[in-house]
């Protein structure tokens, strides 16, 4: 095999084969403790829904069976813990009792366990949860939001402290949609994001967080409207407050940004016409600069990453689905321990009835219209004497490091770390010790 060094920043691979059916709008994605992704996804067998989850370890994306003959009407989430189990939940309805399970499902090292935190009476399927959030803390305690319509629609929280789960909890009574995203801040304190309404026409977007015993629910945005605002939260690690984004309910469903400076809510729209049927998903890095996974959906359905600097947001274009694919759903975007960028997606075909679960990794470009603000770089390849010849420019005084990864996410070479001036700079790799494979090289700086 030839050695490879991947010019893109970004790179697409398949974590499922082609499945029949309309596909998901949800395909939720974490890390394990070792830095390995799951997706999780409901597969179609053309009479019922299957739970399904994908882990990719040592390159290789597998699947394992969840829980069979599942009620695929809700969204999906899942977690892994500090102690690397992974969480999730589903439903179940049994005819023969016209009775509706609600089962969190969680792995650890001796296989599947699961535990019915919910049952009610159904005459025909499962109604609620519709919607529902899983988070970990530092501590290892697994926290749980959902909807639940037993008498008011309300949205319910629950913890699992290592050896049950509490009892529910109501965050906040709503009318209708609890389209619900939750983080958990560095103390371990919940906070939820989710579509309350005061009544049918009133939808408000709005943020919840527990204090002692008390939920306190803080209205973020209010639009008198009805659509759909799916909602995603993080804790910004730079200052600890929570950010989130969600749906503008008219013209068009704009895609807008809010986030808490400790005293009041802000917010600004970051695109328009991003469209209402994926989930739209924030993240951010160590440095606090936030990133959204997005698809255009009105425009031309395709896929973006934004990200806020100084000046306003910049959107950068992510690969599109490879024909016949052209519907994408977009679903989360996470970054590892390493800096790179993770996302899930689903892919549907020209005609609705064939899809398949991808997995974007890489990292974005940094150029936005002002070009010279970000770095240059510029890679050649010798393979007889199997050197490597790198240029960048810097724009200016910073600490830069420049690492070749392997496929795998996995650091193969310290090229460069420590303090560069803004110039032009030159480096040589001697790649002859390398084995063959496909690597890709990262550029990052940092101002002091």
């Amino acid at each position: 095999m030839p050695f490879i060094i991947l010019f893109s920043l970004w790179n697409v691979e398949y974590a499922t084969p082609v499945l029949p059916g309309p596909g998901e709008t949800s395909s939720p994605l974490a890390f394990d403790t070792s830095g390995n992704p799951h997706i999780l996804c409901y597969r179609y067998d053309g009479f019922d829904d299957h739970l399904i989850l994908l882990s990719k370890t040592n390159g290789i994306w597998e699947e394992e069976t969840v829980a069979l003959k599942v009620d695929g009407s809700a969204y999906m989430d899942l977690t892994i813990d500090k102690y690397n189990r992974i969480w999730t939940l589903f439903k179940k309805y049994d005819k023969a009792e016209s009775t509706c399970y609600v089962i969190v499902a969680h792995k650890d090292s001796s296989g599947w366990k699961y535990d019915t935190i919910k049952s009610y009476q159904a005459p025909f399927s499962c109604c609620d949860p519709y919607f529902y959030a899983f988070a970990s803390d530092n501590y290892g305690f697994v926290h749980l939001t959902y909807d639940s319509s037993t008498s008011d629609l309300t949205g319910c929280y629950r913890i699992y402290n290592g050896y049950f789960w509490s009892n529910s909890e109501i965050v906040d009574t709503i009318s209708t949609d609890y389209d619900c995203s939750m983080d958990i801040d560095a103390n371990g304190l919940p906070y939820i994001s989710y579509e309350g309404h005061a009544k049918v026409t009133d939808h408000n977007v709005k943020c919840a967080r527990k204090n002692g015993d008390i939920w306190e629910c803080a209205e973020v945005d209010t639009y008198l409207s009805t659509s759909w605002m799916i909602t995603s939260i993080r804790i910004n690690p730079k200052n600890g407050f929570p950010s989130l984004i969600y749906q503008e309910p008219y013209a068009y469903e704009n895609l807008r940004y809010a986030w808490y400076d400790g005293k009041e809510w802000h917010n600004e729209m970051i695109d328009i016409y991003s469209g209402c049927s994926q989930n739209d998903a924030l993240e951010f890095d160590s440095t606090g600069k936030p990133y959204i996974f997005y698809k255009n959906y009105a425009v031309d359905e395709r896929c973006y990453i934004a990200y806020k600097e100084k000046d306003g947001w910049y959107k950068e274009l992510l690969p599109s689905p490879e024909p016949p694919f052209i519907h994408p759903y977009t679903s989360t975007i996470r970054i590892d321990k390493n800096g790179i960028f993770h996302m899930s997606r689903c892919v549907v075909d020209t005609n609705w009835d064939h899809y398949r679960i991808e997995h974007i990794y890489g990292y974005p470009s940094g150029i936005g219209e002002d070009k010279e603000r970000h770095f240059k770089l510029d890679v050649n390849m010798n393979i007889v004497i199997s050197m490597l010849d790198i240029h960048f420019s810097i724009p200016e005084g910073q600490k830069v490091s420049l690492k070749l990864y392997n496929i795998l996410g996995e650091k193969v070479m310290n090229v460069f770390q420590g303090f560069m001036k803004k110039d032009e700079y030159n480096f040589h790799i001697d790649l002859s010790r390398i084995k063959d494979g496909i690597y890709f090289l990262m550029l990052d700086g940092e101002k002091e």
